[in-house]
Order: structure tokens, then C-alpha cells, then sequence
């Protein structure tokens, strides 16, 4: 069985293959997921669904090479888009260990990062 994972090579493993490679997450949020360090954990995308956004491009990353890292591209998931779904995703799941902002490469890339963080600790707060 494949799980939808691939295998790819780093380039500084003499093309062996050495782990295997996610699809990016379609939505905003997915899981939640178990982690043996995190329990039962809540992944938050913020980047956008079809392409990896990331400042490195990092053998070991479960989504595979990043194509022109530190390309920021010009549509990204609204805020608004961002907390409906993680408001609606803490109602569902009430318990949660942890809140991960991950997904489709470098969550902190999002120009409104700062703010998203800071509106999802009040839904967690008042919702969790």
C-alpha cells in the first residue's frame, strides 16, 4: 500500500532513497493527528493547497523538494477563511492535546502569521 507516499532521493544521499514523500494537505485544517510528543494534535495549513511555500528546501521534508524557496505566491488563504475553519475544527474535536500550524511547507511565510497565531490562542481559549 502507498498511502499517497512517494519515495524521493536527497541530493546528498547519492540518490538512495530515504523517506517517503506526503501530498500537500487540500484544507485549511486537517487531522487531528496522533503524535507520540504531541497526543492528539490539530494541524492547521495556512499555506496555499497546491504548492509547497518554504525558505529551505530540506532532504527530509515530508513534502518533498520546495521548488523556488522563498517564493511567496500572490494568493494565500484569507484570515477570515483561516479562523472560520479552525473555529469550526475546535467545536468539533474539544479533546486536544496540541494546535499545529504546519501543512504545505513554512506557516510563518503567511504575511498575517503573527495574527493568525494570536486569533487562534483566543478561539482555543474560549473554545478548548
Amino acid at each position: 500500500m502507498s498511502f499517497g507516499v512517494d519515495t524521493a532521493p536527497c541530493s546528498n544521499t547519492h540518490g538512495r532513497h530515504v523517506m517517503g514523500v506526503l501530498r500537500l494537505q487540500k484544507e485549511v485544517i486537517y487531522g487531528p493527528v496522533r503524535s507520540r510528543r504531541l497526543g492528539k494534535s490539530l494541524g492547521i495549513n495556512v499555506l496555499p493547497s497546491d504548492k509547497k511555500v518554504c525558505t529551505f528546501d530540506c532532504c527530509y521534508c515530508q513534502y518533498g523538494r520546495t521548488r523556488n524557496p522563498g517564493d511567496l505566491p500572490e494568493r494565500l488563504p484569507a484570515v477570515e477563511r483561516i479562523l472560520e475553519a479552525v473555529e469550526a475544527a475546535l467545536k468539533e474535536s474539544r479533546s486536544l492535546d496540541a494546535i499545529t500550524f504546519s501543512g504545505n511547507g513554512e506557516p510563518t511565510m503567511h504575511p498575517d502569521f503573527p495574527a493568525i497565531v494570536r486569533e487562534v490562542r483566543h478561539l482555543r481559549d474560549r473554545l478548548a
